[in-house]
């Protein structure tokens, strides 16, 4: 058997990773109409989730690295797709924190494992992780459409057993459909780097930094949008599901950015595209944060085109 499914599952996977990730930010609005508690006070439950996702990724490439990758990925399919049926089971806010702290920690396997797999012998390394990419940022679109669009057909719990019990049959087909590839071989110099050990630690202080910033823009713009187009989208729609059509379509636009800045990557050197990509982002952060209506919408659209366009770029 050909491991012709591989590079197709680590792209469901991504795109499952970010989806389980973001359904309780546009779930709580909702749970908060229902149980009669504030968006401000429900949101922080989620602060563990997202706590967890950053942590566990240490462990989880430990263990990636120490027993096997593909028993890894194994267990962040099942992993998740338990802890999302166990949160929609949830009776009291502590629960539910628990529930998507735990969420989080099988998340955390994805990207140091599934992209290790992913980009082990690549030999277009910027189109491949430029479609993964596309995948996860669909897994977002998808939390905001469908997430609003479950909750107002069957309720908030539907909205977490839904893309749980995918998740679990997504592990199934990944049992069955693809081999273990094995302990991957380790190289050094995969991108062409030959730099001494003092260029190495300054590029990886700069990245440091980047990563850290781009991640906080990207985690706070993703998972306060669908309550922002709530508040400042009045005039457009008043539903759950009208919102997630909303915050879905500008993630399914703003998703492209990563093919085109894989491509960019084949093509064009890596330096130049971070900066450009950095910069953009300042006065587009500002105009998201002081319009409404239609021109915040474009604003949002134009801003995560930019924030997504970086991701590429850091995994490469």
């Amino acid at each position: 058997m050909q491991n012709r499914w591989l590079v197709r599952f680590l792209n469901v996977g991504h795109m499952l990773d970010h989806l389980v990730m973001l359904v309780f930010p546009t779930a709580v609005v909702a749970l908060g109409r229902e149980w009669g508690r504030p968006y401000a006070e429900l949101l922080p439950l989620a602060l563990g989730g997202f706590i967890a996702f950053g942590a566990f990724a240490i462990p989880a490439g430990w263990l990636a690295d120490h027993w096997s990758r593909y028993r890894t990925m194994v267990l962040f399919f099942f992993g998740i797709g338990g802890s999302m049926l166990l949160t929609g089971l949830a009776r009291e806010p502590w629960q539910i924190a628990a529930g998507l702290t735990v969420t989080g920690a099988f998340a955390a396997i994805y990207h140091p494992v599934g992209i290790a797999m992913l980009v082990q012998s690549p030999t277009r390394m910027g189109r491949v992780l430029g479609w993964n990419g596309l995948w996860g940022n669909l897994g977002l679109a998808a939390a905001a459409l469908v997430t609003g669009a479950l909750v107002d057909l069957a309720g908030w719990r539907v909205a977490f057993f839904a893309p749980g019990i995918a998740c679990m049959v997504a592990g199934v087909g990944f049992l069955a459909l693809v081999q273990d590839p094995g302990r991957a071989k380790k190289t050094s110099g995969s991108i062409g780097l030959h730099v001494d050990t003092r260029m190495m630690g300054r590029i990886f202080s700069i990245l440091l930094v980047a990563t850290a910033c781009g991640g906080i823009i990207f985690n706070s713009t993703t998972v306060s949008m669908p309550k922002v187009f709530d508040e400042r989208l009045q005039a457009l729609t008043q539903t759950n599901f009208g919102i997630g059509v909303l915050v879905a379509a500008v993630y399914t636009i703003a998703a492209f950015a990563q093919v085109l800045m894989g491509t960019l990557i084949d093509r064009a050197e890596l330096k130049r595209l971070m900066i450009g990509v950095a910069l953009v982002q300042i006065p587009l952060l500002f105009m998201a944060a002081n319009l409404e209506g239609w021109q915040m919408l474009g604003a949002a659209l134009l801003m995560m085109l930019a924030v997504f366009g970086q991701i590429p770029l850091n995994d490469a």
